[in-house]
């Protein structure tokens, strides 16, 4: 209601129409206005539901994209709804940025949130790798040294950190195994190691050249650091599996629910 006032528009005139249908002619355009919908500050942003984007391309018939909100949106309601959403998911791919990875507010979800919410598998993912390797280049003049140091320093980070919670009782097993075995990518780097030079994009020209500092480097050695490969190899893995993960989940439904409970209980006699 405080964003509907500051925003200034007419709420009782889109709740009476419930849905609007724009067309767009390129993708340009539609990024124009998608900001007003789904913006943490957009004009029409306190009374839109969810917005659901159409794209006549025969290579994504069937698939269907979900973006959901961080689980620390700035709109609560946005963050209730992904919480929803995650009773679903049959997997969670983690993301952590590298340079604040598995900070608190991450282990707060990896150790209570997801596993409450029936999460049963999780793949944790420290993204923007590249971004890290800009932090220590200097240090090393070598990407694939820094990258080397980076990842060996983060998974020692995550080991002491999740030893702290397993003392405790409190940390899933199938959960600490996958935050002590990362994986660490650059989508940006990965996209650009797909293309020649001349295709960049501003940013991924700029990404590039900060890594060819101390040498430049081939197209499998940004591949390499982009690292998706593995992440696609995951993904397909878990597809041969996902019956096997309805059925672990159909058994620990009610599990699941009582810890849910207790912990609702926990915090209500806190306070």
């Amino acid at each position: 209601m405080k964003l509907a006032q500051q925003s200034g528009i007419n709420v009782y005139s889109y709740l009476d129409k419930k849905t609007d249908c724009i067309e767009f002619d390129s993708p340009d355009e539609l990024m124009d206005q998608l900001n007003d919908y789904v913006g943490a500050e957009g004009s029409i942003t306190p009374v839109v539901k969810n917005v659901t984007i159409n794209i006549c391309r025969p290579e994504l018939q069937e698939v269907c994209v979900i973006d959901t909100p961080g689980l620390n949106d700035a709109i609560a309601s946005r963050t209730d709804k992904t919480r929803e959403f995650m009773e679903k998911c049959d997997v969670v791919f983690f993301l952590s940025r590298t340079s604040q990875f598995l900070d608190s507010v991450d282990m707060k979800l990896v150790t209570s949130q997801l596993p409450q919410k029936g999460v049963e598998n999780l793949v944790m993912i420290g993204s923007q790798f590249d971004s890290g390797i800009f932090d220590e280049l200097k240090k090393f003049k070598s990407v694939s040294k820094t990258a080397e140091s980076i990842s060996e320093k983060q998974i020692a980070h995550a080991k002491d950190i999740i030893s702290t919670f397993e003392k405790d009782g409190i940390m899933r097993k199938n959960f600490s195994d996958a935050c002590k075995n990362p994986i660490f990518i650059s989508s940006l780097v990965y996209n650009a190691s797909l293309k020649h030079s001349d295709d960049y994009t501003k940013n991924e020209a700029f990404v590039i050249k900060k890594l060819n500092k101390y040498g430049e480097l081939s197209q499998s050695e940004l591949r390499k650091i982009g690292n998706m490969d593995i992440v696609k190899e995951h993904f397909q893995d878990l597809i041969t599996k996902k019956d096997i993960f309805l059925a672990d989940k159909a058994k620990n439904l009610v599990p699941n629910a009582e810890n849910e409970y207790s912990a609702v209980i926990r915090d209500i006699r806190a306070c």
